[in-house]
């Protein structure tokens, strides 16, 4: 047993120092100058691992201190991942620092990574140029203050209907390996929409009582106020895996709540004729012109054109009834997205007319009227006083029309039968009582099977263990081992809440072990499956190198036991 420890350690080191030999190593600092108080980022990225490995300490720099340490993973242009090591300092004297070649022991091999140069002013920056800004006190932080979730409104008032942006970010002081968002608020009073996720997230670090933080932006969304008063975002809450400093720094699981906000909304003024709910600042215009003629009784279409940023309700725009044209309901196509992180409208109306005089004829005046909350008004926006030659080669009164011929021998029809006649009368009375029977039977199988709470949370669990099953399948492929790992581990919790019936995420290894036991689980079986876990997540996080053939392999073991415990 000795012997085969030692081979597998052995194997490990050799895997590792082989990896190491393929890297590619970069490194640079975010800046060049700077004064007393204000942070440098030093950033070492390797490319070329499967996983990730241990990120490699610093020997002591003169003129620096190291303020913290934390890690993120890059796409690069070929599809491949970079792993970044960023390492935070803090000046402690001005002048040129220099800081040479640096010697680090990476991947089991001492490897040389250039070093970098910074001018330090004496002068302290002021709070405007402070490159590590302060962050508001958590609502709930954890004991130690080092791991909470905050919101963040773009504006704390704002009319109805107007548009504000809410930021969740994440803010930690240790390092976090996996990140689930496990409850989200119902945004009542609001319509939301949600910013595309950024790839990798965008993150800042900053410092808060002498310790340096990473503040993680996990999701943005759009938010249009509905209701008047105060709406109330409740908070988020979130599965972590993080580097715990008091088990050592072994990963522990962990739950916060938080990103709680208050927004006060104030009421629109009174309203102009024409005004259907438009908050924000729009532009209509007239897309692709007018055609150079019409004739009487064919229709055409018009198209118009609405941007801007802000609140746009289904029908904003309000046409002028005109005797020369009948006018059809308009058909709309949105493509709104985000810029730059601010949701822009970008909508096409589609109005058809019917000319039914010839002649020089007006087009329909269209009109755009919103509330513009930038200047506290209403403003209107319209497209007038366009005119149109109509002819008259159309449909006219006197085109004859074609009649069918008359019927020559007409055949009397079957006389109907009467709904409620006799014969009728017998089967219609047992209807009730065989509708009362069906109607009781569905009510029974909709409680006991569809509608318990335990059917409902288990139908639940088994979606999220599909959704992360597929998500590991993309990614099954060697170059993305981490990845299918931390899927595959999700999809197999998601199978052990199935399997126990309770909460799997969390609990020891011996509590995991009564939890399947407690719902029959043999002890054979539960050695097998926290055998299956403790390799996923050593595979996850140990830097293993595997092949395509192993993926596949642990893929097929993790979707049969979600299948085992979905048929109970």
């Amino acid at each position: 047993m000795v012997k085969l420890v030692l081979a597998s350690a052995l194997m490990a080191l050799l895997s590792v120092a082989l990896v190491a030999q393929n890297l590619e190593i970069s490194a640079s600092a975010d800046k060049t100058s700077m004064r007393i108080g204000e942070g440098l980022v030093f950033t070492l990225r390797l490319k070329g691992p499967g996983s990730a490995i241990p990120q490699p300490p610093l020997p002591p720099i003169d003129g620096l201190k190291l303020q913290g340490q934390y890690q993120t993973v890059e796409t690069a242009q070929n599809g491949g991942m970079i792993f970044a090591y960023h390492y935070l300092f803090s000046p402690t004297r001005s002048g040129h620092i220099v800081v040479p070649d640096l010697s680090l022991r990476i991947g089991g091999q001492t490897r040389s990574v250039p070093g970098f140069a910074v001018d330090v002013e004496q002068g302290a920056a002021t709070s405007q140029e402070k490159a590590l800004p302060v962050v508001p006190a958590p609502a709930a932080p954890l004991p130690a203050g080092e791991l909470y979730l905050t919101g963040e409104l773009s504006s704390p008032r704002a009319y109805v209907g107007q548009p504000v942006t809410y930021t969740l970010h994440l803010v930690t002081h240790s390092s976090v390996r996996n990140f689930e968002i496990t409850k989200r608020p119902d945004f009542q009073g609001f319509r939301k929409v949600e910013a595309p996720e950024q790839t990798p997230p965008r993150s800042r670090p900053f410092s808060r009582d002498g310790l340096t933080f990473l503040d993680v932006t996990v999701l943005r969304y759009t938010l249009f106020p509905i209701e008047q008063g105060t709406l109330t975002i409740s908070p988020f809450e979130a599965l972590l895996r993080v580097e715990s400093r008091e088990a050592g720094g072994r990963v522990v699981t962990t739950r916060i709540s938080g990103g709680k906000a208050d927004l006060q909304t104030i009421a629109l003024p009174p309203a102009p004729p024409g005004f259907s709910g438009a908050v924000g600042s729009f532009t209509l215009k007239m897309q692709n012109g007018i055609p150079p003629q019409a004739s009487v009784g064919q229709p055409f279409t018009l198209a118009y054109s609405v941007t801007g940023s802000g609140f746009l309700p289904d029908n904003p725009v309000r046409w002028q009834d005109t005797p020369f044209f009948t006018s059809y309901p308009a058909t709309s196509h949105d493509e709104s997205s985000f810029m730059n992180g601010v949701f822009m409208v970008n909508r096409t109306l589609n109005m058809s007319l019917l000319p039914k005089l010839q002649g020089d004829a007006v087009l329909p005046a269209a009109a755009l009227v919103y509330f513009d909350p930038a200047l506290g008004k209403y403003q209107t926006s319209e497209v007038s006083g366009l005119k149109l030659m109509v002819s008259g080669t159309g449909i006219s009164g006197g085109q004859n029309l074609a009649l069918a011929p008359l019927i020559q021998d007409p055949r009397p029809s079957k006389p109907k039968k009467h709904l409620f006649s006799s014969d009728a009368f017998f089967p219609l009375l047992a209807l009730p009582f065989i509708a009362s029977i069906f109607l009781a039977s569905w009510l029974w199988l909709y409680r006991t099977k569809l509608a318990s709470p335990e059917k409902k949370a288990a139908r639940a669990q088994y979606r999220r263990a599909r959704h992360h099953l597929r998500l590991s399948r993309k990614n099954l492929d060697v170059r993305h081992a981490q990845l299918f790992h931390a899927e595959a581990i999700q999809a197999l919790y998601a199978g052990l809440n199935l399997m126990a019936g309770r909460s799997a995420a969390g609990l020891t290894r011996g509590s995991l072990a009564e939890a399947l036991a407690e719902a029959g689980v043999s002890k054979e079986r539960c050695s097998d499956i926290i055998s299956l876990l403790d390799q996923l997540e050593s595979a996850e996080f140990a830097g293993e190198t595997v092949t395509k053939k192993d993926l596949a392999a642990r893929y097929e073991t993790v979707r049969r036991l979600v299948e085992e415990a979905w048929r109970g």
